[in-house]
């Protein structure tokens, strides 16, 4: 398959992300009004372990006084906490808590609902066809993400 292909592949995938992330955006803003999508994106990555502020700052780049201040918020709501270690105290750990994990939920729950909804005109061949081209760029991303040590950090 010539380059050409695969470059129009690459122009349509940096056309339609945009476009995703503005619906998902505004779902997750109408799910529970008042949250940023970056405190959602912030418990999709406390969901899986904790993190300190330093580590959560450099990941979504910006400073630590504005994570700093994003985890206040957070802390507020009830949706992380904040453990110190027990082998150096001077380590604190930010996790998500069970009313971070259900507000998440909600949210995903509704970005999902709407997505589908979005979705649903389309006929059955469109829709597996879909399916399988998103599968293929799902897995192209996940290789590239466990290959090169720059881009995963987890």
């Amino acid at each position: 398959m010539p380059n050409t292909i695969r470059r129009e592949i690459s122009r349509r995938t940096l056309d339609i992300i945009p476009l995703i992330m503005r619906v998902m955006s505004a779902e997750m803003r109408q799910s529970l009004p008042g949250v940023q999508p970056g405190h959602i994106s912030l418990l999709g990555i406390l969901r899986y372990r904790a993190h300190t502020l330093g580590d959560l700052a450099d990941r979504l780049s910006v400073s630590a006084p504005t994570m700093s201040n994003t985890i206040s918020t957070l802390e507020e709501r009830g949706w992380v906490g904040r453990r110190r270690a027990e082998d150096d105290r001077r380590l604190v750990w930010i996790e998500i808590t069970e009313a971070g994990q259900a507000a998440l939920d909600k949210v995903e729950d509704n970005v999902e609902t709407r997505l589908t909804n979005l979705l649903s005109d389309l006929n059955d061949h469109d829709a597996a066809t879909l399916a399988s081209g998103l599968t293929v760029l799902r897995d192209v991303f996940a290789t590239a993400l466990e290959s090169d040590p720059k881009l995963y950090n987890e």
